[in-house]
């Protein structure tokens, strides 16, 4: 039983630590856009997309 309520709590502490990041990534993007860089986001994602 301790075993399994410990392993949940790892699950929860990550998935929390990636919510953090994804806010992060989410406020750079936004931050670039804000700046007036959407034409370089807008073509390195076209540019992804192209090769792939």
């Amino acid at each position: 039983m301790q075993l399994c309520r410990t392993k949940k709590r790892q699950f929860h502490q990550s998935e929390r630590n990636f919510h953090k990041i994804d806010l992060y990534a989410l406020r750079g993007v936004y931050k670039l856009l804000y700046y007036g860089k959407s034409k370089t986001i807008i073509s390195l994602i076209t540019f992804i997309e192209n090769d792939g």
